[in-house]
């Protein structure tokens, strides 16, 4: 009786030590799964600051071409204002001219 008693023991204790083998087992794949888990979610963040960086190096590029622009803007309008300004310098100058043919021929007379 003691045998089989001693015998059940440690079919018992095997039977034990089995289910803790499984359950190691189980919490090693659940680690490994969460590993993964957190490797996806870095990824995914790694993924969107790549996204984000492309985005704002997108709109740095569209900010130099508008500074471009702008800057091209105003070279225009400097070169108007100069063109207008000497435009008006040439029409005083014909204005005196004429006022001298004028003058000249007041003095003819």
């Amino acid at each position: 009786k003691e045998y089989g008693e001693v015998e059940k023991e440690e079919n018992e204790y095997g039977e034990v030590e089995e289910e803790e083998k499984e359950y190691r087992e189980v919490e090693k794949e659940e680690k490994e799964y969460r590993d993964v888990e957190e490797d996806e979610k870095e990824y995914r963040q790694v993924d969107k600051e790549k996204k984000e960086s492309r985005e704002v190096k997108g709109e740095e590029k569209e900010y130099r071409e508008v500074e471009k622009e702008e800057k091209e803007y105003r070279q225009v309008e400097e070169e108007e204002k100069e063109y207008r300004e000497v435009e008006e310098e040439e029409k005083e100058y014909r204005e005196v001219e004429d006022e001298e043919k004028e003058y000249r021929e007041v003095e003819e007379e």
